[in-house]
């Protein structure tokens, strides 16, 4: 292939996409939390049974999220009224035009994480995971059912 035909820079071919190398750690990143949940028995084709919030809802997070480190995986602080519907939502809509994201809940500051891999405490303390990977329809709201208790064992993190 000639460097006219794969562009000046001879990176990629014209119209072509080049993924910086991060764009495959989070996708691995994400790959495995699904590979998880398919192990614990996950449908992706059941519907979730957490109800979304109307579009009018006001901000759940406390906080913007915050992206951690050089991934696609944000982190977020959750006030500790928010209803998991309402969370979820959140997720979503700062998600929708993302083709891959995560985002990560915490609801003591103190135990947020930053960056990844977690640390132990930081993955402990984790509330709420939403991942999203439009590539594959790939998608999934995750509870801490310690905290919030009612949801079936499939929308629980693993603990």
């Amino acid at each position: 292939m000639t460097d006219e035909t794969r562009g000046s820079s001879g990176d990629a071919p014209p119209g072509r996409v080049k993924w910086p190398p991060s764009a495959f750690i989070a996708l691995g990143v994400v790959a495995i939390f699904g590979l998880g949940l398919l192990r614990q028995g996950f449908d992706p084709a059941q519907p979730a049974k957490i109800a979304a919030a109307p579009a009018a809802a006001p901000m759940r997070f406390s906080d913007d999220p915050e992206r951690m480190g050089r991934s696609l995986d944000y982190s977020v602080l959750i006030k500790g009224t928010a209803a998991p519907g309402a969370i979820e939502h959140e997720a979503r809509e700062f998600c929708a035009d993302k083709p891959i994201c995560a985002v990560h809940g915490w609801s003591a500051p103190a135990n947020r994480a930053r960056a990844l891999p977690m640390l132990e405490r930081e993955s402990a303390a984790r509330v709420f995971s939403y991942a999203v990977n439009r590539m594959t329809g790939y998608e999934a709201a995750m509870f801490d059912c310690r905290v919030v208790v009612g949801l079936p064992p499939e929308r629980c993190l693993a603990r």
